[in-house]
């Protein structure tokens, strides 16, 4: 005879650990919502420049990483010797602790921050010379008269649409999965999704969230104001998924 399967109830169990954590805010939630959505939309829409980011990043991670590590172990040696120094005049260890904590940000301040600003102007003149629209070479009539009768215009748009919601469902997907718990968006605000009975967020579960978002958008986005009187801010995604969000 074929094996019955039993009725299992351990995934409704509750982790005691989360009990008395604090509850991510609304707003927090939505500020990482709206930064991960404006990421993949400028990451859809300038897929050229990711893709030549990404390769730029890899070669340089392996063409520099010798120097960007001997950069930071110079740095940290030689803070380590002014905070032997600041000890023989007895200065407090919380206020060398601080000392050193801002010290260390502002010399990687001061030797990367040049780096990553020319890196951004770069990308900004790169985008400017792209987009001739904006500086008037072609007029705006001339461009809505070229998609009016690009023969591909329908197929571009559902391209666009589905390439959209494609980037969407891996971008969710594999950050919740990998940084369990946190996208971009949710790491800057220092905020964490996790599971009720508190075992590791599995990709089908993140994938299962981020389809919850479907539910939460409809009926007018009530799934999402739901946060507002349930008695653990849940959405209706997370409780399609089985999850909080938590200040991380």
């Amino acid at each position: 005879m074929p094996t019955t399967k039993q009725f299992n109830l351990t995934h409704l169990k509750i982790d005691d650990s989360l009990q008395g954590s604090s509850l991510a805010s609304f707003g927090r939630r939505t500020i990482a919502f709206i930064i991960d959505w404006v990421i993949i939309f400028a990451c859809t829409q300038y897929l050229w420049l990711t893709a030549l980011v990404i390769f730029a990043l890899v070669m340089m991670r392996k063409k520099y990483k010798t120097a960007f590590l001997r950069n930071s172990i110079l740095i940290r040696n030689n803070i380590h010797k002014l905070d032997e120094h600041l000890e023989k005049y007895d200065v407090e260890q919380s206020l060398r602790s601080q000392f050193k904590k801002h010290l260390t940000w502002y010399m990687y301040l001061i030797i990367y921050g040049p780096i990553v600003v020319s890196i951004v102007i770069a990308a900004g003149i790169v985008l400017g010379m792209l987009s001739p629209t904006e500086y008037g070479a072609i007029s705006e009539k001339q461009v809505q008269g070229a998609m009016l009768f690009h023969p591909f215009k329908d197929v571009y748009n559902v391209f666009t649409f589905f390439g959209g919601l494609l980037s969407g469902m891996l971008y969710f997907s594999l950050f919740t999965w990998k940084w369990q718990g946190q996208t971009p968006g949710k790491r800057l605000m220092k905020i964490k999704v996790v599971k009720l009975n508190g075992t590791p967020i599995t990709l089908w579960n993140s994938f299962e969230r981020f389809s919850g978002y479907s539910s939460s958008a409809s009926s007018f986005l009530l799934g999402f104001f739901q946060y507002y009187w349930d008695t653990n801010h849940q959405t209706t995604h997370d409780k399609i998924s089985e999850t909080i969000v938590v200040q991380a």
